[in-house]
């Protein structure tokens, strides 16, 4: 679509919003009920627009993405006040569900709660002097809480800032007023910034304004600079105790709703107004919208794409990317400081490493210093890793509990209890209560991924690496279905994703996969599915979020490939025979289980062809620095030789994109 077909499409589409705008507003139209906020909406409206929606998208899409070099938000909620504030308990609720939209718009998110005064201005300077200096960044920032108008001069309140009812010198001392968040975006040197505020204040900068007469190319308005603000509401309205505005942001982005133009995108005029008119059908507010009033910085606009995550994906993301999505690799190192933490930065920056395995000891040493030291020690590098990666990384972690745990006692961490300690007591709310102790520690750190529960029969009691270490809840496989799915439960309360393992079934071996092949051929029972049966069938409120593969050699499903490696257990078993299209991990690549027997580019090779998802390189057993670029290097060598299709990494790429947008 050249530039004149592209104005006349949209000065067309002038006359469709006009119309549905009015249609909006009365209540008497009858249409489909919009799930998110419950606004009236003519599905045929939809319809129509795709075939235009879809051509726009395909010749645009790929430039205007591709100007933005990255897209971070800040999300800021205030929810619990301290000095005569009403509380607002449904934001951190409404925020998640932001942050969820936002990732499948391909921004990173941060989050931050209930912040004081000092801490909030502290949280906003933080985040513009790590993304806000890159001229080609996308900036979003979003607040949700409390705001004040004081002559004409709006303000968001932390939340230890006085009630001006109460005290107004003592408001004015901690509360953060535009002028200094318009400091802070003159101050920013990315192209398009965006400032949303889920609260209800005036200022001359929300000047409502309705759509230009003739409608900008829209590639021209991405390229120019832009500040921009939207508001739930003006002085004097009243915050609602669960917002509006909020969910209709949302959807405006989520269904494309906020596309008034019908041509692929969202930009924050349209937005603006599209929230404008939305929002005061349902609550006493009325949004306001502007631009800086600052020529320079007000040419442009900011742009949102229609098509979400998976049409960004097609148009942007490099082969290599999603390669380096699929591995989980562990490291040296307490701090990013240190050699092995410098090495893993510059892994996840060079090729957008997936996540990371923290471990307590490091083998190859015999030593004590690995990753882990203290609380304190943990939570700063963990969150030093996160702050170099431009997509969410997983860090992942073995901490099943009892002898299993790398969290230990002696570190600071809380003492924890062995599947089979809890197995025998078969006592489900104690269960729930110890994994969510367990939870809870891994979130304060920002531990996301926990390799638990081990859903293994304690067929064999006498197991090296299964039952002598108590890791199996029982031999009953009920028994361990129902722990198991407390145990993911009370992880996901607490926002910490969960793999079962290891499957097709380990507790009946009498080997160590850690050590050599293990067979279970003439071990194994049928009842070591019933688990991963049972809690896939549960998965309708999605329980289950990984299946790691064990290294276990069974001639009755494969006679020539160990279940990692073996499509017939991967594909065949797990996938088709048990219908589950989750993500799929494998165990340590570096077990002897595989490298006494595989050439390490043989094994990547049967692992991608099985069907597994994610790869790990614990590089413990073995260490090697070079392991992520060796990786990356041997997989995109398979596929220039036509051994892998890049048709196999896009569907790996797609589950590990969704599991991500859990977290």
């Amino acid at each position: 679509m050249n530039f004149l077909s592209l104005a006349h499409h949209r000065l067309l589409m002038l006359l469709i919003i006009g119309l549905s705008l009015l249609a909006a507003c009365d209540p008497s139209q009858t249409g489909v009920r919009d799930p998110g906020v419950g606004i009236i909406t003519d599905s045929t409206s939809q319809l129509s627009t795709a075939s235009t929606t879809q051509t726009v998208q395909s010749i645009q899409g790929s430039q205007i993405l591709s100007s933005y070099s990255g897209s971070y938000a800040l999300l800021i909620g205030e929810s619990q006040y301290t000095n005569g504030w009403s509380n607002l308990e449904s934001i951190p609720g409404e925020l998640r569900n932001v942050k969820k939209v936002l990732q499948s718009q391909g921004f990173k998110v941060e989050m931050s709660f209930n912040l004081n005064a000092e801490d909030l201005t502290k949280r906003f300077n933080r985040f513009i002097n790590q993304y806000g200096f890159k001229e080609n960044n996308r900036l979003l920032f979003f607040y949700s809480g409390h705001g004040h108008t004081r002559e004409d001069k709006g303000y968001i309140v932390p939340t230890d800032a006085a009630n001006p009812n109460l005290d107004e010198k003592a408001f004015l001392r901690k509360a953060v007023g535009m002028n200094q968040i318009l400091t802070w975006a003159r101050r920013i040197e990315a192209k398009h910034v965006l400032f949303l505020f889920d609260s209800c204040f005036s200022g001359t900068v929300f000047k409502a304004r309705n759509l230009p007469k003739m409608p900008r190319q829209i590639s021209q308005a991405a390229k120019e600079p832009v500040r921009q603000f939207i508001t739930a509401g003006s002085a004097n309205e009243v915050v609602p105790a669960k917002s509006v505005f909020t969910p209709a942001f949302i959807d405006a982005l989520r269904y494309g709703w906020g596309d008034l133009y019908k041509d692929g995108y969202v930009t924050g005029e349209e937005l603006g107004l599209y929230l404008k008119n939305k929002v005061p059908l349902h609550s006493a507010q009325t949004p306001q919208y502007g631009k800086i009033e600052d020529y320079e910085l007000s040419r442009g606009d900011f742009v949102f794409f229609v098509g979400g995550e998976q049409e960004i994906s097609k148009l942007s993301v490099s082969l290599e990317v999603k390669i380096g999505q699929m591995l989980i690799v562990g490291f040296r190192g307490m701090s990013v400081r240190d050699p092995g933490g410098k090495q893993i930065i510059q892994d996840i920056q060079r090729f957008n490493l997936g996540g990371v395995i923290l471990y307590d000891h490091d083998m190859v040493l015999k030593s004590s210093k690995r990753n882990i030291k203290s609380p304190a020690q943990v939570k700063s590098l963990v969150k030093q890793l996160q702050v170099a990666s431009q997509i969410p990384l997983f860090i992942a972690i073995d901490q099943e509990g009892g002898k299993i745990r790398r969290l230990k006692e002696k570190f600071g961490f809380p003492r924890t209890v062995s599947a089979q300690n809890l197995g025998k007591k078969n006592n489900l709310a104690l269960t729930y209560q110890h994994a969510s102790q367990m939870a809870k520690t891994l979130a304060n750190l920002g531990i996301n991924f926990n390799f638990a529960p081990v859903v293994d029969l304690n067929t064999n009691p006498n197991n090296p690496v299964i039952g002598k270490w108590e890791r199996s809840f029982s031999a009953d496989p009920q028994i361990v279905t129902k722990h198991a799915r407390k145990f993911i439960k009370a992880h996901h309360a607490h926002g910490v994703l969960c793999s079962l393992k290891h499957f097709p079934g380990h507790g009946s071996s009498t080997d160590d996969s850690h050590l050599g092949m293990v067979d279970v051929t003439n071990t194994w029972v049928e009842a070591e599915l019933e688990p991963y049966q049972k809690l896939i069938n549960a998965d309708k409120k999605s329980i289950v979020d990984a299946i790691m593969i064990a290294h276990v050699f069974n001639r009755r499903f494969d006679s020539t490939y160990p279940a990692t490696l073996s499509k017939r257990i991967v594909t065949g078993l797990l996938r088709d025979h048990l219908g589950y299209d989750g993500v799929i991990v494998s165990d340590d690549m570096q077990m002897k289980a595989i490298t006494n027997h595989y050439r390490f580019e043989v094994a990547i090779q049967k692992t991608l062809e099985a069907g597994i998802d994610l790869i790990v390189i614990g590089n413990n057993l073995k260490y090697e620095s070079d392991a992520v670029a060796r990786t990356v290097g041997i997989i995109k060598q398979l596929i220039q030789a036509g051994k892998i299709t890049e048709a196999r990494i896009d569907e790996s790429y797609r589950r590990i994109q969704q599991l991500k947008r859990k977290l």
